[in-house]
């Protein structure tokens, strides 16, 4: 009988575990065994895999818009929680903006800008401004976020919105915490 903490949490009747050659942390080599970090039945978080995305989450300090995302992963719905991810990015781009768009044309649109190039003025201003754009440098800042978020829709969001990829906990992890950075 395994325990608790290593028995899937839907209560799977679990493959027996093979002995494996593995390295400890001193090192050294030997053959043990390795524990299921998800049941290989049903897909779901082993409890102490659970524990640990907990602490790992509490340490992150991911931006409370995200908390249903993040409490999608420890549902293991691994897929929804990264859609979660980018409605919430997507929403806060257009409340913060005011426009109706979606995805890689409502970050084209949100933070794009023209600089007359003789002067070196504003000649037309973000509708979400990251920084002054003063100079040069504060101005890549701006282009540098537009151009991330522009790939975070035409990317991995396209990905997950029109292609059910069936994502594990590693990408939706990394989709939410991109999501975080925004």
């Amino acid at each position: 009988m395994r325990r608790k903490e290593y028995a899937c949490p839907n209560g799977c009747s679990l493959p027996p575990r093979r002995k494996q050659l593995r390295e400890y942390n001193d090192g050294t080599y030997g053959f043990d065994f390795y524990d299921f970090t998800f049941c290989p039945c049903c897909g779901s978080l082993m409890p102490y895999s659970l524990k640990k995305l907990k602490g790992f989450f509490e340490v992150y300090n991911i931006h409370v818009a995200l908390s249903d995302a993040v409490q999608l992963i420890y549902k293991s719905e691994f897929e929804s929680a990264a859609r979660e991810a980018f409605v919430a990015v997507e929403n806060y781009l257009k409340k913060k903006s005011g426009l109706d768009s979606h995805g890689f044309d409502l970050a084209t649109k949100a933070l794009s800008f023209e600089i007359d190039k003789q002067t070196g003025e504003i000649k037309r201003a973000p509708l979400i401004v990251i920084n002054e754009l003063k100079n040069e440098s504060q101005r890549n800042e701006q282009d540098g976020i537009r151009y991330m978020l522009m790939g975070f829709f035409q990317g991995p969001r396209n990905l997950y919105q029109h292609n059910h990829i069936g994502s594990g906990v590693s990408n939706s992890i990394s989709v939410i915490i991109e999501a975080s950075f925004f």
